[in-house]
């Protein structure tokens, strides 16, 4: 498994192009990601949100933000299978305590 951190979703996008991972939509003509095969899978997670904390007003009930959530730069993907060149320069080192992981890595 592999984590990736792209600059941002546009250029996320363009890598999948080079590695061949899109189609167009037969119905809208879009060119949309595939994100997965018999290859491979992609876990597009975006952005990625620390340090926030929220709490329950106890008079109202309702949610109250006691800190907020600070973004962590970059585009975020994991990635399983055979990793293409144009997302090498990419990877990450595994993180300690990793956001999100398929199940069974």
């Amino acid at each position: 498994m592999y984590f990736l951190k792209f600059p941002d979703k546009q250029t996320f996008f363009n890598k999948c192009q080079e590695a061949g991972f899109t189609t167009v939509h037969p119905e809208t003509q879009e060119e949309i990601i595939i994100y997965c095969s018999h290859e491979y899978s992609l876990d597009e997670i975006g952005i990625i949100y620390r340090g926030g904390e929220t709490g329950i007003d106890p008079e109202t009930g309702d949610i109250i933000i006691i800190n907020e959530w600070v973004p962590v730069a970059g585009w975020h993907v994991n990635f399983i299978g055979q990793i293409p060149a144009s997302f090498e320069e990419y990877i990450l080192e595994r993180p300690n305590t990793p956001e999100r992981i398929f199940a069974g890595h």
